[in-house]
């Protein structure tokens, strides 16, 4: 069983919509018609995560826009670091 299903809106015009499962892209991707935003560095979702509601710039249907960031981190080791020395990190302006 498919979790797509064909709904109408206000204008009469067929739509599948995905039901409740998620769909992750890397862009905002219209839901209606599939058109991608590219400017998504321009959308204000409040914050680092958060939800915009999004016009299509093909279609022009309104639909809800959810932003999830996932943090990763690389560590490398310093030059020069020989085992056994006692290296102090100081941050931000401290003494």
């Amino acid at each position: 069983m498919s979790d797509i299903s064909k709904s109408e809106d206000a204008n009469g015009v067929a739509a599948e919509a995905h039901g409740s499962a998620r769909h992750y892209t890397t862009h905002p991707e219209c839901p209606y018609c599939g058109h991608i935003e590219r400017d998504d560095w321009e959308i204000d979702f409040g914050g680092i995560e958060g939800d915009a509601e999004l016009t299509c710039g093909k279609c022009e249907r309104d639909y809800l826009c959810s932003r999830s960031v996932n943090v990763s981190y690389s560590t490398h080791p310093l030059p020069n670091n020989v085992i056994g020395e006692s290296h102090e990190i100081r941050h931000g302006n401290q003494p």
